[in-house]
């Protein structure tokens, strides 16, 4: 933190850089002004539009159906990994097998425009990135 504040100061206005993992709320407000103009990159759409995807819409209809209002990139990995896991679940069949557990999830699986697909080996799930970056407030925006 201490170094991006250094950043920050002897730079105003120089955007820099960092992964999801190092933006979240809680650090964002540690930074306060430091945060503007991040840019961060982020491996789930941007949860805050429900027409970014039928993905997010879907996220958002859930979180209003539960009584969260509040919205986060974070919030939308943890939905995304649920979905995986009960389309992994439904597939095992009944009674559930660890074959037909791995091989559902080694299927591709479109969860609204969001793809995840573990076949081959592949362990990452989905190769989705995109770029938000901070604004003044520290507000993520597209």
């Amino acid at each position: 933190m201490e170094a991006v504040k250094q950043f920050h100061a002897k730079s105003p206005g120089t955007p820099h850089y960092t992964v999801s993992l190092l933006a979240v709320p809680t650090a964002l407000a540690q930074l306060g002004p430091a945060a503007t103009n991040m840019i961060v990159s982020q491996v789930v759409p941007f949860p805050y539009r429900a027409g970014t995807s039928p993905l997010v819409r879907n996220f958002q209809a859930a979180m209003k159906a539960s009584n969260e209002k509040v919205f986060s990139h974070t919030r939308l990995e943890g939905y995304i990994d649920a979905k995986v896991l009960v389309h992994g679940l439904r597939g095992a069949g009944s009674p559930p097998s660890r074959e037909r557990f791995i091989a559902t999830l080694e299927s591709s699986i479109d969860l609204g425009g969001y793809v995840v697909n573990f076949k081959n080996g592949n362990r990452n799930g989905s190769g989705y990135t995109d770029l938000v970056h901070v604004d003044s407030e520290g507000h993520f925006v597209k």
